[in-house]
């Protein structure tokens, strides 16, 4: 992998895959540090880490001349490759303003409510159809993450939670809403 910065240099490589897509796509790969990621998740993979071993060193690439690393890759399927960055990014603790987490989950209206849940669903049925799905695709993706690889951090479960409710109760008010006519 190309190195950005010589810093916090990760220990192995996530090859994601979405549980749906099969083998027919090529896996996104998520840099990670092994030790970060055990804590972050309450599931062990038995990331193999070789006892008193240190982060991976970069060298120069001879033909790019541009600081590569090699690191060890874990394969992992998951529910929906799309969030699972955000999910890293936060049960890694390599970010922890959970208001942030909150505004890749919600839109801005709704997140004025959060976590307030009758009022958040009072501000995401409006939203065009096209864009209400995306969201709805992407909590939905969360929280089925969050399900199958078990974050530790409850206040990280609390955030995913909250949006994931809001939508989904939003979802069935905006189908009821068609049901009727209105």
């Amino acid at each position: 992998m190309r190195v950005l910065r010589d810093a916090h240099m990760p220990t192995h490589v996530l090859a994601a895959r979405q549980s749906d897509q099969g083998h027919c796509t090529p896996p996104t790969m998520l840099p990670i540090d092994a030790t970060l990621f055990e804590e972050g998740f309450q599931l062990n993979f038995n990331i193999p880490v070789p006892p008193g071993s240190t982060a991976p060193v970069p060298r120069i690439d001879e033909e790019t001349r541009m600081l590569t690393v090699s690191l060890p890759v874990i394969s992992i399927t998951v529910p929906h490759v799309e969030s699972l960055p955000l999910l890293l990014l936060y049960a890694m603790k390599l970010e922890t303003d959970l208001i942030v987490l909150a505004r890749n989950l919600l839109p801005g209206q709704v997140l004025g409510e959060f976590p307030s849940l009758p009022a958040m669903i009072t501000f995401l049925p409006p939203i065009g159809h096209q864009d209400f799905e995306r969201i709805f695709r992407f909590n939905q993706g969360m929280r089925n993450n969050t399900l199958a690889l078990v974050p530790r951090a409850d206040s990280l479960q609390t955030v995913i939670s909250n949006a994931w409710n809001a939508v989904a109760e939003a979802r069935r008010t905006r189908q009821r809403e068609t049901q009727t006519g209105q």
